[in-house]
């Protein structure tokens, strides 16, 4: 067993930021893995990890989705587990188009800059287009 911090991280990590996302009320990332046969119904994802590597100009390949995977019986559970401790889960991975993932969120909202240099800090918006 390997313990991990929950954070994304890439190979040279050059700009970093939060991410944010709303649930789709029709299907989401859950529901997808459980309607597809990858996940059981009794299954929680506590977390999602999207790795995409490009090459070219295009990310027209799929994309490896990792969700972190465990048994316990929803939000209020996990929020308990975490400050008990690590929390096990278990990594489940799949490949889909990035249009298929984005599609299972209602919105999603990703802020990097540089180092993640302006994270959690005021930025004073001059003009927007």
């Amino acid at each position: 067993m390997v313990t991990e911090t929950f954070t994304a991280a890439a190979q040279h990590g050059h700009i970093k930021g939060t991410a944010s996302a709303d649930r789709h009320e029709v299907e989401d990332f859950a529901d997808y893995l459980k309607r597809t046969g990858v996940l059981a119904n009794s299954d929680f994802v506590a977390g999602i990890e999207l790795v995409s590597v490009t090459q070219g100009d295009e990310q027209n390949a799929d994309v490896a989705v990792t969700a972190l995977v465990c048994d316990l019986a929803g939000r209020e559970a996990l929020a308990k587990a975490v400050e008990a401790g690590p929390v096990k889960v278990r990594k489940v991975s799949v490949a889909m188009p990035l249009h298929t993932f984005f599609g299972l969120f209602k919105r999603f909202s990703i802020k990097i800059s540089p180092g993640g240099l302006l994270d959690g800090h005021q930025i004073l918006i001059e003009s927007s287009l």
